[in-house]
């Protein structure tokens, strides 16, 4: 399974989510590749026994919203309180990092170590930190910056290849 290691770094660096559900979350994002980690999330809340309407309003959930029983049981005290966003914020994290990673080995692939940062929001602080770097292949691998605004790091990159190098 190409997405258990982000879904697990995500579960243990966010811990909305309890370790045991790692394959599931894993499972998910493998079959549901392509569609955002919003509409998988909901996939999953959707997957079993639905808690009712009455124990939905309790957690301060609209009686029309998607909420498996399984899906609850799945979240850490964290992230009961965070109820709509601790999935989707997981998912979230664990993609970016895939794709991150996809990238690198890909370029490795093709002889290629280095990349450059793209930032991806302007009022966070990582991201105006490290947008526009030139990184090497093990620095992206652990890109995501202290100073990063989001749980969900967003930064992506690109590679790099200085191909006037030998002319300047």
């Amino acid at each position: 399974m190409k997405y258990l290691p982000h879904v697990q770094e995500a579960i243990s660096s966010l811990g909305y989510i309890k370790p045991e559900y790692d394959t599931a979350l894993a499972i998910m994002l493998e079959t549901n590749e392509g569609q955002h980690p919003k509409a998988i999330a909901l996939a999953y809340r959707k997957i079993g026994e639905q808690i009712s309407r009455d124990g939905k309003r309790s957690l301060g959930l609209r009686s029309n919203v998607f909420f498996s029983r399984e899906a609850l049981q799945s979240l850490t005290p964290a992230g009961l309180l965070k109820l709509q966003d601790a999935h989707v914020t997981t998912l979230l994290r664990a993609a970016l990092s895939h794709f991150r990673s996809r990238m690198i080995d890909d370029c490795r692939k093709a002889n290629i170590h280095q990349f450059k940062v793209c930032a991806a929001f302007k009022d966070c602080p990582g991201c105006m930190e490290m947008g526009g770097q030139i990184i090497g292949s093990n620095h992206a691998a652990r890109l995501r910056p202290n100073s990063c605004a989001r749980e969900a790091c967003a930064l992506s990159i690109m590679p790099w290849v200085d191909y006037l190098a030998g002319i300047r």
